[in-house]
């Protein structure tokens, strides 16, 4: 098997209040039968932001989106024989927000899947769809 690729991240503060993450990755796998993993993304990027609202101090907004390259066609058990599926590429975009209300107590919000994108998150003789859209909450104190 031969594998190459590369992967670039870089993260840091672009203002006083504004934080970014973004990355990418891309890889090329082959056996002596053809592609190696053909169920797995070749290339892969994503974009994450938080901000820190000067105007209200302990509020915390920020999001981002994760994207991926297609993933090959694959023969999948169905109802009636195996079925052709390829997952083709796709975005997903989270959000989130976090009230401080002292040192110790915050509250923060998460959106994934904002726009309930229907995807597979693994197929590999089965496929297995990915989460759709939902929200939750943690409320954390420490002491």
């Amino acid at each position: 098997m031969v594998s190459e690729g590369f992967e670039a991240e870089i993260t840091g503060a672009v203002t006083e209040n504004l934080d970014m993450t973004a990355g990418f990755t891309h890889y090329t796998a082959t056996s002596a039968q053809g592609d190696f993993n053909p169920d797995r993304p070749r290339t892969q990027a994503n974009l994450f932001a938080s901000y820190r609202v000067p105007q209200l101090e302990p509020l915390t907004v920020g999001g981002g989106f994760n994207w991926q390259s297609h993933i090959l066609e694959r023969d999948v058990p169905g109802p009636q024989g195996d079925e052709k599926v390829e997952q083709g590429s796709y975005t997903l975009v989270n959000l989130f927000g976090r009230y401080a209300f002292t040192p110790d107590l915050s509250l923060q919000v998460n959106v994934r899947n904002l726009f309930d994108k229907k995807y597979y998150s693994y197929l590999d003789g089965y496929g297995v769809y990915g989460e759709p859209m939902n929200i939750t909450s943690t409320l954390t104190y420490s002491f």
